[in-house]
């Protein structure tokens, strides 16, 4: 019966029939009542398992008015539901939150969420910042570009870390100070500020001031902006703001500033500084004397400012304070530094032809001829 129906049906009988019948010869050991009995539990146990392993399927509920057909049951909608309240989705990428939403079954839209109000192309380069549910149901997510800074609300300005007021400090405090502000640490470099000038080799200026700054305090730093620290070693003062290209006093104009370069290179200087020297010879052979000149100011030998020379000559020859006579060739020359007097020529270590004149900020600098 739980094999096939029909074939448990089958046996039942059979198994009745040979209960039953009896043969003439052979008495039967079991009574009539038992027989009986025999016979109503084999038809109940084959009812209960018939009902067990075939049960007989739900037929459709029918109207209570005669004649009348149920109606058929509406198909399910394979369009997923959405939730109650749409899942927080600041943080993601733009491209991922909208393909989120769309598998929860809401309706997207997105926008910029500064006070820009830039045209979202690539949705893959934006990070989500805010997001809210329209009156329709859908989500609208407020975003901005990937390493831009969320703002505080939808459309307002990217708050953009900005700059102090780091001048006069050193440049590790300096620095400190500007990644303290949310500036990236790597964005932010040294250079000297004087065109005669370098850093030491392999770093060691966290000591050395800073002179100047760029950009300014106040302003904003983006994360493409570069911010330049100009220093000057600690024995050192700023140069002026007015001059262009300021300069130490370098006195054999090797490109070594004086506090460097601790012996003159000029033919003739002892060691330790430049020795005032005097010519037998007349005409315009003066003497080379000591170059003074301050951090970014003004030559001894400039114009209109006169030369103080510790030479002389025995034939009344002009002094001058770091050429010979006037016009003559001073040997090699540094390019920008100061000269004198006006139309002295010489070379630089590489050989191109020099000439002082006025330069930019009316002060006579070497310049190629």
């Amino acid at each position: 019966m739980a094999v096939n129906e029909a074939l448990g049906v089958f046996a039942m009988l059979a198994a009745l029939v040979l209960l039953w019948v009896r043969r003439k010869s052979v008495g039967h050991p079991w009574r009539v009542w038992q027989r009986g009995c025999a016979s109503f539990g084999a038809f109940l146990l084959c009812t209960i398992v018939a009902g067990v392993a075939h049960p007989v399927p739900d037929e459709p509920r029918t109207s209570a008015k005669a004649g009348a057909t149920a109606t058929p049951a509406p198909a399910e909608d394979s369009t997923p539901r959405p939730a109650a309240k749409a899942p927080d989705y600041a943080g993601k990428r733009l491209d991922k939150a909208l393909e989120a939403a769309k598998r929860a079954g809401y309706g997207t839209a997105r926008h910029d969420a500064s006070d820009r109000k830039r045209k979202i192309v690539a949705a893959s380069g934006w990070t989500v910042c805010f997001q809210r549910t329209t009156k329709d149901g859908s989500v609208d997510l407020a975003a901005v570009k990937t390493a831009e800074p969320c703002p505080e609300h939808d459309g307002e300005p990217l708050p953009w870390p900005t700059m102090s007021d780091v001048t006069q400090k050193s440049w590790a405090s300096a620095r400190k100070a500007l990644v303290a502000r949310g500036i990236d640490r790597k964005s932010i470099r040294a250079e000297a500020a004087y065109s005669n000038d370098t850093l030491p080799e392999g770093g060691g200026h966290d000591r050395w001031t800073v002179c100047t700054q760029d950009p300014r305090a106040g302003a904003r730093v983006q994360p493409r902006d570069t911010v330049t620290l100009k220093l000057t070693a600690p024995r050192n003062d700023c140069p002026s703001a007015d001059v262009d290209y300021p300069q130490l006093p370098d006195r054999d104009h090797d490109g070594t500033p004086d506090y460097r370069d601790h012996h003159d290179d000029r033919p003739g200087a002892s060691k330790g500084g430049s020795s005032g020297g005097s010519s037998s010879s007349g005409g315009g052979g003066g003497s080379s004397s000591n170059d003074t000149s301050g951090s970014g100011g003004t030559p001894p030998g400039d114009a209109g400012n006169g030369s103080s020379s510790s030479g002389s000559s025995s034939t009344g020859g002009s002094s001058n304070s770091s050429t010979g006579g006037s016009g003559g060739s001073v040997g090699t020359v540094h390019p920008g530094a100061f000269c004198s007097p006006p139309g002295a020529t010489g070379r630089t270590a590489a050989g191109t032809a020099m000439v002082c004149g006025p330069a930019a900020d009316n002060r006579n600098r070497w310049h190629a001829a």
